[in-house]
């Protein structure tokens, strides 16, 4: 593995990877919605959304497997389905 350090002296891994021609396709539309400099830049971005989500995701199932009220339910965990739609909206039209 290649390690690179940029102007800031943050230290990167350089990483080839093989994408379908309609997922490479997806990740430019999602580089040029989001205002983002590059693929690898955009790639990151996801893999850091996805990561930071994950506590309200994991909520929003431990949530699911206690039955209840379905309108109490959707009370409870809509700031966490607020906060992923914010997150990964910017990814999107």
């Amino acid at each position: 593995m290649e390690i690179v350090e940029d102007e800031e002296g943050l230290a990167y891994v350089r990483l080839n990877i093989l994408l379908a021609e309609d997922a490479l396709r997806k990740l430019d539309a999602m580089k040029n919605r989001a205002g983002l400099s590059s693929r690898g830049r955009t790639i990151q971005e996801l893999i850091d959304t996805v990561w930071e989500l994950q506590p309200d995701v994991n909520y929003i199932i431990e949530e699911a497997k206690n039955p209840s009220d379905f309108e109490y339910y959707l009370k409870k965990i809509m700031p966490f389905l607020v906060n992923i739609l914010r997150c990964l909206s910017r990814f999107q039209k």
